[in-house]
């Protein structure tokens, strides 16, 4: 008689449910970097879902090469300008992230990296996981002289979108699905 379904969500309730999954995107994109820095391979594998390969992902961080930093070694992947869509449903979020990496090795020189991440993050049973990670470099320089004495490359990459244009409407060069 009117009433709604057991499935149908009121306005309020999707909305707190497309914020939950927003907040959740953009912890996962936080965490992916924090326990990279930490080289915590096992932690790293578990933010990713079944279908995102995790345990192949848990597998190969835990080879011996990837663990094999010195023990004064440095880096920090630091994760900032988060553009996150989340879908009409709330089951899933494209995020587009900065990098802005810096590190050293012991005995060696240090760097300054730049780049872009595309992630897609999903519910999964009701946790949210990382179901895909993109990262396309934009530049990296030393720490000493830092990027002023980089030269620009002759010739710069599309990076990929997950968006139009949100002030134009462009659609950009390389839109992702």
């Amino acid at each position: 008689m009117g009433g709604r379904s057991p499935g149908d969500r009121s306005g309020t309730a999707r909305s707190v449910e497309r914020s939950q999954a927003y907040h959740a995107a953009e912890n996962l994109a936080a965490a992916y970097g924090y326990y990279l820095d930490a080289l915590a391979w096992d932690e790293t594998a578990a933010i990713f879902s079944r279908s995102g390969w995790n345990e192949r992902i848990r597998q190969s961080l835990n080879m011996p090469a990837s663990n094999d930093t010195a023990p004064n070694a440095f880096t920090l992947h630091q994760i900032v300008q988060p553009v996150i869509h989340v879908s009409s449903d709330a089951r899933s979020a494209k995020v587009r992230v900065r990098l802005f990496q810096l590190g050293n090795q012991t005995g060696g020189e240090g760097a300054w990296t730049a780049g872009l991440y595309e992630n897609t993050a999903i519910d999964e049973g009701g946790t949210w996981k990382l179901s895909g990670v993109s990262l396309d470099y934009v530049w990296t320089a030393p720490s000493r002289g830092g990027w002023v004495r980089v030269t620009a490359p002759s010739a710069v990459d599309q990076v990929p979108f997950h968006y139009r244009n949100p002030v134009s409407r462009r659609v950009p060069p390389v839109l992702l699905p």
